[in-house]
């Protein structure tokens, strides 16, 4: 089994995390590596805890691997970490077993991992989602990829695709660029999308979703969020400053709390586990790093198209800005690239209905049919979104089944958005009494 490394707090200056869809930098070659890589209990693969085979069509190559419950780990290992390769990950999440809503990735090597980002297997669009992209050089390249539950049951563990380029992901490919007219949305020339006028285009409210992050400097609140698929409903407290990235979340199921979690915005990450008065610490990105990963959007005015492609199999690949706060679970409102993607791909889909007002701020309200993906997933057939017109947070969502019962939602309770945050907020320092203990287990 993989030993876990201990965890060190040390610059980000060798991992340089960017999402990126196609470059203009070189693509020198991809590696495909699924669970139980060409093997069961494969040598490119390693796992901790209860991670059950299972055979599934909608799985890559047929199989993957299912946990349910909340601790373990799981990981694939890529044959050239040790090169000074840019690599690009993407996911395979197309099971609908898969309803983990904070399930933590990492890359690492034997001795340090890095966390660049939590992702939400329940919302996750139905194909492969690219999850950041990373560069290790010399001896401190990365060559495992990691996944962990984060205390959160049903996680999945599928096909894992690499992608090698020769040089620094810096600009879209001319071929992909499709410019189109989202001036009317800059935050300096018009704060909110407005029924009665050329900005409320369905373009311009997917691509506001999509980019939501360049459209407020800081958050604070909280929000219900309910999962019968999942099993699960969870209260999400957030503070979270985007404009000097770092976060502080609080998940709580009643009035237990599952998970805390602050990043500090310069290169540490506290995960504290407030039941059995433990923590772990994880390298995240400094802050010089966590300001390139807001500022460097290459997808700014390109057309949300640009976001989805299919791979030589033709399975849907789905393109992600990486979240430069690593607010985890909160994304699931504040940077909903998930469900902005998964729910309205198809835009003959899904109407524009009306505005409605919600904690305060102005909601452009969005209806329509779900994929068949969501229908089995989420036992759905219809949703509804209230998007707030200036930011693109989602302040609220309801899926609905065949008997117009809610399914799935997220009704936000309080939200202040640009409001000043107190630094102790984004505090590291461990409580006393708390033991440190090896990774997020």
């Amino acid at each position: 089994m993989r030993k876990l490394a201990k965890t060190s707090i040390v610059t980000l200056a060798s991992i340089f995390l960017l999402s990126v869809p196609n470059v203009s930098a070189t693509q020198l070659t991809s590696e495909y590596i699924d669970n139980d890589h060409g093997a069961i209990d494969s040598y490119r693969n390693d796992y901790g805890g209860k991670w059950i085979y299972e055979k599934s069509s909608s799985s890559y190559l047929g199989d993957h691997r299912f946990n349910p419950t909340s601790s373990g780990w799981y990981t694939w290992l890529s044959t050239r970490g040790k090169g000074g390769w840019y690599k690009a990950l993407l996911v395979h999440l197309r099971n609908a077993k898969f309803t983990n809503p904070n399930a933590a990735y990492m890359i690492g090597n034997d001795q340090v991992d890095y966390i660049y980002g939590k992702k939400n297997q329940n919302t996750a669009p139905n194909g492969w989602s690219r999850v950041v992209d990373t560069y290790g050089y010399g001896s401190m390249a990365y060559s495992t990829f990691i996944l962990y539950p984060n205390r959160y049951k049903n996680t999945g563990a599928d096909g894992i695709k690499v992608e090698y380029y020769d040089k620094k992901p810096s600009s879209l490919s001319s071929s992909k660029i499709d410019k189109f007219n989202y001036e009317v949305i800059k935050p300096s020339d018009s704060t909110a999308l407005t029924l009665n006028s050329s900005s409320i285009s369905k373009e311009n409210i997917h691509y506001k979703m999509l980019n939501s992050i360049d459209y407020y400097k800081t958050a604070i609140g909280n929000f219900d969020y309910t999962s019968n698929s999942g099993g699960y409903k969870y209260t999400v407290d957030f503070s979270v400053d985007v404009e000097n990235p770092k976060s502080h979340v609080v998940v709580k199921a009643g009035n237990k709390i599952v998970e805390e979690s602050i990043y500090n915005g310069d290169g540490k990450y506290v995960d504290l586990n407030t039941k059995d008065k433990t923590y772990s610490t994880a390298v995240a990105p400094d802050k010089n790093e966590a300001k390139t990963l807001k500022e460097n959007n290459l997808f700014e005015g390109v057309s949300p198209t640009v976001r989805y492609s299919n791979d030589l199999n033709g399975e849907r690949v789905y393109d992600m800005r990486s979240d430069p706060t690593l607010m985890g679970m909160a994304q699931t409102s504040l940077f909903s690239q998930d469900i902005a993607l998964g729910f309205l791909e198809n835009y003959s889909k899904w109407n524009i209905e009306t505005k409605e007002e919600i904690n305060g701020y102005e909601a452009i309200v969005l209806s329509g049919e779900l994929s068949d993906y969501y229908k089995d997933k989420h036992n759905a057939e219809t949703f509804k979104l209230w998007v707030h017109s200036g930011t693109g947070i989602l302040l609220k969502m309801e899926e609905y089944n065949k008997s117009g019962q809610v399914t799935e939602s997220l009704i936000t309770n309080s939200i202040q958005i640009d409001a000043p945050i107190e630094k102790v907020e984004f505090n590291t320092a461990t409580p006393k009494n708390f033991v440190q203990t090896k990774m997020l287990k």
